[in-house]
Formats: structure tokens, sequence, C-alpha cells
């Protein structure tokens, strides 16, 4: 028997009993529909919370830290020791002061973050109201430095700023260190970032240059590739220092996502379980209905294997249909989901969020397996088939 004539035979019933197979693909597009809203939920949440805390640098970002400020230093001689080692290909150094901020006549108390330009990308620090700092004498606060000086972050914007930096010096009483103040004008924010903890002002140490530091908080070291990461971790740990990474984070949010995931894809699967079960009384019903047929053509010649081919056939036909169904059905879920938690967030001057995510792979093997599921409903009503006596088959009613 040609594939045409079995392809045809098989989806004959489509016709012939159109209203029972539509309900058993919705059956099977529900089960899937389920599956794909709960795992694209889980990948939803995941991008989300990847896109806040993460960016491809702050991935190959390393953070160096000193166990004892006091003995080991985060110096400029260690900068240029990372500097040479193999695959390091940025090392921005933090320095911290504590300082006083002067905005419209009113000063308050503040830290103040002396940075590199490329901070914010290794950090991951996107900023929601305003942008990053590109030149000189450009700033960004914190949301609790704007609460300060009772403004909103959009008003705060293009206003300038002076500073003054308190930094400690030797001193020949060593009980009292001396405190060296530093008035550096003319700052101009143009971002501001979250943080409603600390008030903070960060400004590139470039601008700050007659500040002298001799020990920075902590470096951020930058390698070629995620590869080199743990190599480069290696290497400052051997010179002494603590070292940490986003990636550690990262990697455990990971997994914890990944459970999840797994978790709501079971909860779906029962719903596909059920649609599973109706397929196979389908198909069965199927047979018996379709026993005299079997009959004829078995008489006429058709082999065992060709009509279990042709149940086969049509049973895979129906899980591919239902696995379309079920993706369109997921997805436009999510889509109205998405749509409506757009209102939400409107109504609440909320930032807006895609909670819903479908990757293309998962689409993929979702029509693949439920395609396979369809397949494996019919293995025994075709067994059942392929093994009928003619004689008998033709005296069934």
């Amino acid at each position: 028997m040609r594939f045409a004539d079995l392809l045809s035979l098989s989806s004959r019933n489509y016709r012939t009993k159109l209203g029972r197979t539509l309900i058993t693909i919705l059956g099977i597009g529900v089960g899937v529909g389920t599956i794909v809203l709960l795992v694209s939920f889980g990948y939803g949440l995941q991008n989300l919370l990847m896109a806040q805390i993460s960016t491809s640098e702050s991935l190959r970002t390393i953070d160096i830290y000193s166990p004892d400020a006091e003995t080991i230093f985060l110096d400029n001689s260690l900068i240029d020791k990372m500097s040479k080692l193999e695959n390091v290909t940025e090392v921005s150094p933090i320095a911290n002061f504590m300082g006083q901020a002067a905005l419209s006549d009113l000063n308050a108390n503040v830290t103040i973050y002396g940075i590199k330009p490329l901070f914010f990308t290794l950090e991951g620090i996107k900023p929601p109201v305003g942008q990053l700092p590109q030149n000189s004498k450009e700033v960004v606060c914190s949301t609790a430095f704007v609460k300060l000086f009772n403004l909103t972050p959009e008003q705060i914007i293009n206003k300038t700023v002076d500073v003054n930096i308190f930094q400690e010096t030797a001193s020949a009483d060593q009980e009292l260190p001396a405190v060296a103040e530093y008035q550096e004008k003319g700052f101009k924010i143009v971002g501001v970032i979250e943080d409603e903890t600390v008030p903070t002002v960060y400004l590139f140490l470039d601008d700050i240059k007659d500040v002298p530091i001799v020990n920075y908080q902590q470096l951020k070291v930058m390698v070629s590739k995620t590869d080199f990461v743990e190599t480069v971790r290696q290497q400052a740990v051997d010179f002494g220092y603590l070292t940490s990474s986003l990636s550690d984070t990262v990697s455990e949010a990971n997994k914890i996502f990944k459970t999840i995931q797994i978790m709501l894809a079971i909860f779906g699967m029962a719903a596909l379980l059920v649609a599973a079960i109706g397929m196979f009384n389908t198909m069965t019903i199927t047979l018996l209905e379709r026993t005299n047929e079997i009959g004829v053509m078995k008489a006429i010649g058709a082999s065992n294997r060709e009509i279990s081919a042709l149940f086969l056939l049509e049973a895979t036909i129906m899980g591919f249909l239902g696995s379309i169904a079920g993706l369109l059905m997921g997805w436009l879920s999510g889509k109205i989901l998405n749509f409506v938690l757009h209102i939400m967030a409107m109504a609440y001057s909320a930032q807006s969020v895609n909670v819903f995510y479908i990757p293309v792979w998962f689409m993929f093997t979702v029509i693949i397996s439920t395609t396979i599921v369809g397949f494996s409903t019919a293995i025994y009503p075709a067994q059942r088939a392929g093994k009928y006596d003619p004689l008998e088959a033709l005296r069934y009613k």
C-alpha cells in the first residue's frame, strides 16, 4: 500500500467522525497548552530575573576583596598585577568615601563611590530613571539620595550637586587619625538607580584625581570569556584575596528555576495524561467501529503491518495536531495574561513586565513529545487490528 493511500485512509476518520476527532484533539491541546503555559511562566520569571541582575559583561566579572583591610590592601600595585594576568581584559577599582552633598541650599551626609566608566556594565546596573554617565562631571545617585532632598527621581535629573569628600590621612596621633576634606563642585546628575537603603553618589575617579587613594574597597576584574572566570579567580585567591562572582549566583538561580520548571511541567503532565487516556479511548472505539472495514481490507490483500500502520498514523497525526493546538492555546493564554499584567502595571504606574516566554527549542520538544504520545496511545489498538482474523472481522457486528 502506498503511503499516500495510507495517509488518505488514516485521515478519513477526521471527516466521518469530525466532532469526536476535534474533541479528542482539543483535549490533547488543553493538556499541552497547560504544560506550555506553566513552563513558559517559569522561563519568563527566569528571564525577568536574569535581565535584572546580569549582563553579558557582569557574568565575566570577578569581584576581589581584601580579607583584612588594615593589612592587605587593594592598591594600584594589585591593579597592575591583575591587569597583566592572561585573559584579563579590564580591572575596575571602586573607592569608597564618606562625604557630604550640597544640592539647592540643602546639605546631607552621603556615601560616595569613585568608579571607572565600565563599573555599571560590570555590575549589571541599569538606571530605571535617566541614563548612565558618559562624560566627565556626570554622576548617578540612589533613590535614597533623592529622598534626602525631597525630590522625585524625575525631578533630580540634570540638577547640579557639589560634594565634599572626607579622607583619613596619616597622623602622629594613632588614636585620632587626621581627616582631609576635598571639595568637588559642579557634578550633573544624569541617572538614578534603585537603592532605598543608602544615599549614595557614583562619580568617576578621573574627576577626583586630587583625592589620594591608598586602599580601594573592591576591584572588578573582567575576563575575555566566562570559561576563564575560575582560572583568574584562583589566581586572585593565590595572591591572598577573597573573590566572588555573579556567575555563582546565576548558576544557583538557574538550578532553582530548572527545578521550578520541572515541577510546573509535572503539574501540566497530569492534564496531558488525561488527554492521552481520552485519545486511547478514541482509538479503541475506532478499532471496534472499523472491524468490518479491517476484514474487507485484509480480504483484498492488506497485510497485518499495513493495518497496524493505518491506526498508528491516524493517532500520530492526531497527536501532532493536538500539539499545535496546545502551543497556540499556551501562547495565546500567555499573551492575554501579559496584557492583563501590562494594564495593571499602567494603572499602578509600575514597570511593565513579560512573565511568559516560550523558547523555540521547547516548542519543537512539545511537538515531538506530544506526537510520540499520540503514537504510543495507538500501539495496543494497532496491534489488535493487525492480528484480526479476516473472517472473524467480516462477521463482527
